[in-house]
């Protein structure tokens, strides 16, 4: 609804549909009506510059883990030279979290950019960890997911 990337999943129309903004004054005029306190809080999950539905899945298994928030499409930098936008990033921790969809695997260009973009994040001395949808799986591979995130995160703050 309110993302504007170009490159966002099943997107036919080149805008958002609504903004934040207009989306949170929506939801304050429905106040009483039935499901409105869900929405409400609904709009205080949402995050500017996402690109991918599995991204928020993601962000929200996280902090639902009691992970803390990541940021949001991090620009990694060099210098002055980008390395990499990340899906998420734990910035104390240095830890980039990115969900690989199917294109990632079908189109062999992205393939190879993504295995030389983990190369420099990982350069930087960042941890990369590509997630596909499979580690979000509730009933088999999420408690996994989290908990690996948990104990990455507890490793590279002693370190």
């Amino acid at each position: 609804l309110v993302s504007e990337a170009g490159n966002y999943p099943g997107r036919t129309l080149p805008w958002a549909l609504t903004s934040r903004e207009r989306l949170v004054s929506a939801v304050d005029a429905w106040a009483g009506c039935a499901g409105a306190a869900r929405l409400r809080a609904a709009t205080g999950l949402l995050r500017d510059g996402v690109e991918s539905p599995w991204e928020t899945v993601t962000r929200l298994v996280l902090v639902e883990s009691g992970y803390p928030e990541p940021a949001v499409n991090f620009r990694l930098m060099s210098g002055v030279r980008k390395i990499a936008r990340l899906d998420l990033a734990d910035l104390r921790a240095r830890i980039a979290y990115e969900y690989d969809g199917d294109g990632h695997r079908k189109d062999k260009r992205q393939w190879r950019l993504d295995v030389t973009r983990s190369r420099e994040i990982q350069g930087e001395r960042w941890s990369h960890v590509r997630l596909t949808v499979a580690d979000l799986e509730p009933a088999t591979s999420l408690e996994a997911f989290t908990s690996y995130a948990h104990r990455l995160r507890a490793e590279r703050l002693a370190e």
